[in-house]
């Protein structure tokens, strides 16, 4: 997060190719084989965004798909949070083919809380100051957990902190 801008080794924005394109690819990639396997064993599958409450501040237009590689106007909070909501829409879009399609497979967002790791690495004083207010790793991950062990899930929530939230409506 707020890393300087930077390209991946594909020329994508870091921040976009590392938080939404790789994952979006492997959600693409198993889905098929997640949809053969649920309806085979009659279980419900479940596909999880890991994103964050950072989504609500991406740029001011959303997601610039026209200028997610321009160094110009680049942001690096703007770029992380841009890169979040695109994990938000996935989930979103992915829940409700999903849901046409009637297949049993569950497609989600969650925000797991502020956990403390080396995302503010870029940051300075800051990076000094947030380990003392963020939870620790082994505790983010109980909100992640409860959340992938739920039995009814709604499609369109966020879960922040194992309680789920709307999100926000402007999508």
């Amino acid at each position: 997060m707020a890393t300087p801008f930077m390209l991946s080794k594909d020329n994508i924005e870091l921040q976009f190719a590392t938080n939404h394109l790789g994952h979006f690819l492997l959600t693409n990639l198993l889905l098929e084989t997640m949809k053969k396997t649920s309806k085979q064993s009659e279980k419900e599958g479940r596909i999880v965004n890991v994103s964050s409450m950072a989504h609500r501040f991406p740029y001011s237009e959303g997601i610039r798909f026209d200028k997610i590689n321009d160094k110009l106007g680049y942001s690096s909070i703007a770029a992380y949070g841009q890169s979040k909501l695109a994990n938000v829409l996935h989930a979103n879009e992915l829940s409700r083919r999903l849901k046409e399609e009637n297949v049993n497979i569950t497609a989600n967002s969650l925000h797991p809380g502020a956990i403390l790791t080396n995302l503010f690495r870029f940051s300075g004083i800051i990076d000094g100051i947030y380990c003392i207010i963020f939870q620790k790793k082994k505790r983010g991950i109980l909100s992640l957990l409860s959340y992938l062990l739920r039995q009814v899930l709604l499609m369109e929530f966020i879960f922040e902190l194992c309680y789920s939230r709307l999100p926000i409506t402007i999508y």
